[in-house]
């Protein structure tokens, strides 16, 4: 099994998992329905500020 044979909503996990430790702290990445978005929350109340859908091309 291959990273290209995994399911797409999980590969988008495994991505979100390994970029997270770059980001900085009030920054979430999240893998939902197949699309990867960056959430960056107000430090203080923790509360999103900002949703912002990722889109991944990959040349196979």
């Amino acid at each position: 099994m291959t990273f290209a044979d995994l399911p797409h909503d999980l590969e988008l996990e495994i991505l979100s998992r390994e970029f997270q430790p770059h980001l900085q702290k009030n920054c979430k990445l999240l893998a939902n329905d197949g699309i990867l978005y960056l959430e960056i929350q107000d430090s203080s109340t923790r509360t999103c500020v900002k949703q912002q859908r990722i889109q991944i091309k990959a040349d196979l």
